[in-house]
């Protein structure tokens, strides 16, 4: 694969309470949204981390999966300050389980993630593993 996409955040209605990843950028391989472009997002992060603090909300990457569907998708989205998601701190993980079961009360677990270090050993590995796939040059 020679070129992948990078996206950029594109807010929807507040009343879904999710930003969806639209606006999509054309890049080769290798020049995936380079660390001296991060700050460019700052801007756009920072107003949308004060509009929820407004709201009483908070921000939190979550990953979904619809396993009837056969779906995984992972956004950006909001929370209220009540809700579990708000509630983590550090490194700590959160897994929200709703089924016929567990539901409108869905199970939550949670506990202590990896931490940094073992995190960063762990995306380095997968890394490595998709050069080896897509056979990087050595």
């Amino acid at each position: 694969m020679r070129e992948f996409l990078a996206t950029g955040w594109t807010p929807r209605p507040a009343s879904e309470g999710l930003l969806s990843l639209t606006d999509r950028i054309s890049l080769p391989s290798g020049d995936l949204l380079p660390p001296q472009r991060l700050p460019e997002f700052d801007g756009e992060m920072t107003r949308l981390q004060e509009e929820a603090a407004c709201a009483g909300e908070v921000l939190r990457y979550v990953g979904s999966v619809d396993v009837a569907a056969g779906k995984g998708s992972v956004e950006l989205r909001n929370f209220p300050a009540s809700h579990p998601f708000a509630q983590l701190g550090g490194t700590d993980n959160i897994v929200l389980i709703r089924t016929k079961r567990y539901d409108p009360q869905p199970l939550v677990v949670t506990g202590p993630g990896a931490g940094a270090d073992v995190t960063a050993g762990g995306v380095f590995a997968d890394l490595v593993k998709l050069c080896a796939h897509f056979g990087a040059p050595s």
